[in-house]
């Protein structure tokens, strides 16, 4: 079995490079005796963790197809995924040393370029002594494997929510379009500054149009849920280039072989 670990910044990462995943023949694992052994020392044996009854359980997200066997890491929030790489790998009984791949996601920072944005996880990587790649987008020859892919797609400012976007604009253009003028009526209203504060943010035009697409196509829910189960990531956006570039780049990362080959 060949072990890949990806760090990511939230919930809305995992999903969305777990759809990709399920796309090549992956498949979630859901039960703790379905998930490989060589994962275990990843679980959490106590609750609550760090004695926060309110704090989520870093539990990784798993897939797994015949001869891969994958961890999703969400962190919440980018400066973590360096820190969280290097608590995983000091685990008690973690064999770290088996890991194949090692590869981060996260958004690129608007204060930064894409290049600068870069630098500074590469930074935070060689400060503890772990493996980084050298260019984003592009995978490590070393052993492990790493590679890192600043969303939207290694060369522009952007997020997640730009991919999801893009996609909408493929699958749901009335939705998408009826989204776009709901958020722009809603900004011009006289709102407190405290309750503008996440739309004036450089995406939170487009991430509160992201989540009124979700939240018609799953009421109330996460917008992970609607990217699980809504059409999202269909053949038909799999085949828009930023989302093949994105799907290349995670094949050659962990080195399956897509469903389709």
């Amino acid at each position: 079995m060949h072990y890949s670990y990806l760090v990511v910044e939230g919930p809305q990462d995992v999903e969305f490079i777990g759809r990709i995943l399920r796309t090549d023949a992956f498949h979630g694992v859901r039960l703790f005796d379905e998930l490989e052994s060589f994962w275990h020392p990843l679980i959490p044996r106590i609750f609550p963790h760090g004695g926060d009854l309110r704090k989520r359980v870093p539990l990784p997200v798993f897939f797994q197809s015949g001869e891969h066997s994958v961890a999703i890491h969400s962190v919440e929030g980018k400066d973590k995924l360096a820190t969280s790489v290097e608590e995983t790998v000091r685990l008690p009984g973690f064999r770290a040393v088996e890991i194949e791949v090692v590869g981060f996601f996260l958004d690129a920072d608007f204060r930064l370029s894409v290049a600068e944005t870069f630098a500074r996880f590469k930074g935070d990587l060689q400060q503890r002594g772990l493996r980084a790649p050298e260019t984003p987008g592009v995978v490590s020859g070393t052993t492990p494997r790493t590679g890192m892919y600043i969303f939207p797609d290694n060369e522009h400012p952007g997020t997640l929510e730009n991919l999801l976007d893009t996609c909408a604009d493929t699958v749901y253009p009335a939705l998408r379009e009826k989204a776009r003028q709901f958020t722009a009526g809603a900004a011009a209203l006289p709102l407190m500054d405290e309750d503008r504060s996440e739309f004036l943010k450089p995406s939170g035009a487009l991430k509160i149009t992201v989540g009124c697409i979700a939240n018609f196509l799953r009421p109330t829910r996460a917008i992970q849920v609607s990217i699980a189960d809504n059409r999202w990531l269909c053949n038909e956006c799999l085949a828009i280039p930023v989302i093949a570039k994105l799907q290349a780049f995670l094949k050659d990362l962990i080195g399956y072989r897509p469903s389709s080959a």
